[in-house]
């Protein structure tokens, strides 16, 4: 990994109190969700697909404001 990037990396766990393991676990499981085969998922789908705890506002209120019958 480059000095400069895991450096940053190292200064965000210590801002987020968290082992920098946990980050690298969180990009990963992101990293997999985005890059997903297949067509975009709406509603309940791609809630239970995300990773756990860690969407953002702005999909969070995509979810709530989806039509579950959409599916």
């Amino acid at each position: 990994m480059d000095e400069r990037l895991f450096r940053t990396l190292k200064v965000t766990a210590a801002r987020e109190n968290k082992p920098i393991g946990r980050l690298l676990e969180e990009a990963v499981a992101e990293y997999i969700v985005r890059h997903r085969p297949g067509p975009p998922k709406n509603g309940l789908r791609q809630f239970l697909d995300s990773a756990p705890a860690q969407i953002s506002d702005e999909l969070f209120r995509q979810i709530l404001q989806a039509d579950y019958h959409e599916q």
